[in-house]
């Protein structure tokens, strides 16, 4: 059996087709039939083709009348025999290397479909200009690595915006297109939009790789920069419409079933938009010629929605008008000098009468939007309430998807610290990305000293009220700053303390981390000190800092800063700042999506550091001591101790790592920490205790 077919429609390309041709012909793998397609082509495309089918057997024609690309694609299908089935536009090209690399991928992993990414290149200067938008839309921002199913491929696309409909981009078993009947919609443009979703439907074995194998060519007369603005509605309709049925009847999931639904309502905003750009009469006299039930939801489904799109065109060109007057005042910020207040009380006063009599929120909004847009570097540097703090080492798999879910934060007063701990992977690529796009990214460098230090220094570049640290491989709700830091300036808080949840990444499966902030333990108006649970401090929340907000201010004063350790380096700074907190708040949110189960995490690992926990809670209890807490605390502290001693000498992977830790505890260890002693009632827990007596005499 063949490998690929390779399926080419022709219709007045002679300009193209040679290009596209020979980058099939020169491909590194062999075992492959190049089908062309003759659409009815009244240029001389076909004597091209001849010409290189005399040299090359492996070429197929057939010739059929005029039909559009659907129809030539579907001709095409029917007489292929290849293992794989790949759609090649006639005005584009691949690199050499495309099919061999895709068709391993495909063999070695036993899948039903490939996506890959494109790189896009315009036929003029002129066309660059106007379709910018393009330069970089087949190119995905996240690496989508694992072998999923093509409904949850769609799903993680569709949330990161960047599921694109297109035939050329993905290469599928012909097997699969034939068991269920998947072909292109004739008589309509935009028909990649319904195959595309198809594939996904029944696919079981997908998988995206992040290489820009195929060249795009932009040109003046393709479909996809065409004004056919009545056309290219009619067809985003009837895509959306032949989807719906089926994708309810065939879908299962509701969190899977929601992306459909979402895609499907953005083919019908893309047959709005194309509408809005019909003049006004035209638009009013407006009839699709099909029959009357597609008509009719036509009407409602589609040209009432671009009514009210083209009033939301008319308000936002009003507002581009004020905004532009406002622009021209801001301006005057990048010429001034350093003093920021009077600079901005200058510029509000000069304000044009009509915009002055907004309410003083409403400007302070309004000139804060746009500055956030033309002055973003001052911006930052004004404005920034919440300075978050990501250690980054070797995260490429899970980094974009973390960095996304922070740039998308409903709060735009932020920044997020970047620090680098000398990554070998693609990581610093990923961040330099982020960085370029959004100012409030900042990118710091450090030798490979562990997260510890690397959240020290983004302390030290630290310009916000409050900071926040995260971890690279995590992801996080969009309102999470907005809602934390609302409840910090409310309460007036030294630590916000607030929910976790994690997601099991072999099964997918999501929990709460109800260890995380254990709600029940704490006091009934959600504001305390660290005394006033002194009894129960230790145990109402982790080790963990990625969920808690500290204020910069509490931290400076009380001079905290992480551990230079492998591991448990946040175990120090948060024990003790939780000890020393006189304002803890509590927020009833659950922000933070943890990722575990993946083997590639710091706790994986720990058995290769196995004291590095011993080092952390002695740094504790020397800072209680010093701090004159321990006293105070002792009785949480005692319970704290044991049951993570016992836990991480359990939990060690490796035998030798295990008596590493029970020597160095039974030695001095214990005696060292100050629970050698303890009691039956100093322990909560009994069968706590029990096991505690049972390791020291073990």
């Amino acid at each position: 059996m063949l490998a690929v077919s390779v399926i080419i429609p022709i219709y007045n390309v002679e300009e193209y087709i040679e290009e596209c041709l020979v980058s099939v012909m020169k491909q590194t793998l062999k075992e492959i039939e190049i089908i062309c397609v003759n659409d009815g082509t009244p240029d001389h495309s076909m004597q091209i083709i001849e010409k290189y089918a005399k040299e090359d057997e492996r070429i197929v024609i057939i010739n059929k009348e005029n039909g559009g690309l659907s129809s030539a694609r579907n001709a095409g299908l029917r007489v292929a025999r290849g293992e794989y089935v790949y759609f090649l536009d006639s005005d584009d090209y691949l690199k050499a290397e495309t099919l061999e690399a895709l068709y391993s991928e495909v063999t070695k992993n036993n899948l039903d479909t490939i996506y890959f990414d494109a790189e896009s290149f315009f036929e003029n200067s002129e066309l660059q200009e106007t379709q910018q938008s393009y330069a970089e839309y087949y190119q995905r921002e996240n690496i989508y690595g694992e072998i999923v199913s093509g409904q949850q491929m769609l799903a993680d696309m569709v949330r990161n915006r960047q599921f694109r409909a297109s035939a050329c981009l993905q290469m599928n078993r012909r097997s699969l297109l034939e068991e269920h009947h998947i072909v292109f919609k004739e008589g309509i443009i935009h028909e990649d939009n319904l195959f595309a979703v198809r594939v996904t439907l029944y696919a079981e074995r997908v998988k995206h790789v992040a290489k820009k194998y195929y060249m795009r060519r932009l040109r003046e007369d393709s479909i996809m920069t065409s004004r056919t603005a009545k056309r290219s509605a009619y067809g985003y309709f009837i895509s959306m419409m032949e989807c719906v049925p089926e994708v309810t009847s065939v879908v299962k999931d509701k969190e899977i079933l929601s992306a459909y639904l979402t895609h499907i309502g953005r083919m019908r905003n893309n047959a709005a938009a194309a509408l809005r750009y019909i003049p006004q009469d035209e638009f009013d006299a407006f009839q699709i010629e099909t029959n009357v039930e597609e008509g009719f939801w036509f009407q409602y489904l589609v040209k009432d929605y671009a009514k009210v799109v083209r009033s939301r065109d008319q308000q936002a060109e009003k507002s581009k008008k004020r905004i532009q007057r406002l622009r021209m005042r801001i301006k005057e910020l990048r010429k001034v000098e350093k003093s920021t207040s009077y600079r901005l009380g200058r510029i509000i006063t000069a304000l044009p009468r009509r915009v002055k009599v907004l309410k003083q929120n409403g400007i302070k909004s309004l000139m804060k939007s746009v500055l956030f847009r033309i002055a973003p570097s001052y911006y930052v540097k004004r404005f920034t309430k919440i300075s978050i703090i990501v250690p980054v080492y070797n995260g490429e798999k899970y980094l974009d998807e973390c960095l996304r879910s922070l740039r998308e934060q409903t709060m735009r007063d932020i920044e997020i610290i970047c620090v680098d701990d000398q990554s070998t992977d693609h990581s610093v690529e990923i961040l330099k990305r982020y960085a370029r796009r959004d100012k409030r990214f900042k990118i710091l460098h450090q030798n490979h000293l562990g997260a510890g230090c690397a959240r020290n220094l983004g302390i030290k570049h630290a310009k916000g009220a409050y900071l926040l640290f995260l971890d690279c491989d995590d992801y996080f709700s969009p309102d999470m700053c907005e809602r934390i830091y609302r409840r910090a300036r409310k309460k007036k808080a030294e630590i916000v303390l607030f929910g976790a949840r994690r997601i099991d990444m072999q099964t997918g499966k999501k929990e709460d981390m109800t260890w995380v902030l254990r709600r029940a333990e704490l006091p009934k108006n959600q504001e305390f000190s660290g005394k006033d649970i002194a009894a129960r401090l230790f145990q109402v929340t982790s080790n963990c800092p990625w969920s808690k907000l500290f204020s910069k201010e509490f931290v400076l004063k009380k001079k905290l800063e992480f551990q230079d350790t492998k591991h448990a380096n946040d175990t120090y700074f948060v024990r003790s700042a939780m000890a020393m907190a006189e304002r803890i708040v509590v927020d009833d949110g659950t922000y933070v999506t943890y990722r575990y189960n993946d083997g590639a995490n710091t706790q994986s690992v720990k058995h290769l550091a196995p004291l590095e926990f011993y080092k952390a809670f002695l740094a504790v209890k020397e800072k209680l001591k010093k701090e004159g807490l321990f006293e105070c605390y002792k009785h949480s502290y005692t319970n704290w101790i044991i049951t993570e001693s016992l836990f991480n000498y359990e939990t060690m992977k490796s035998e030798e790592a295990k008596q590493i830790i029970r020597d160095k505890l039974l030695s001095d260890g214990f005696e060292n920490l100050g629970v050698e002693k303890c009691t039956r009632e100093d322990i909560d827990n009994p069968d706590l205790y029990d096991r505690f007596i049972e390791f020291t005499k073990g």
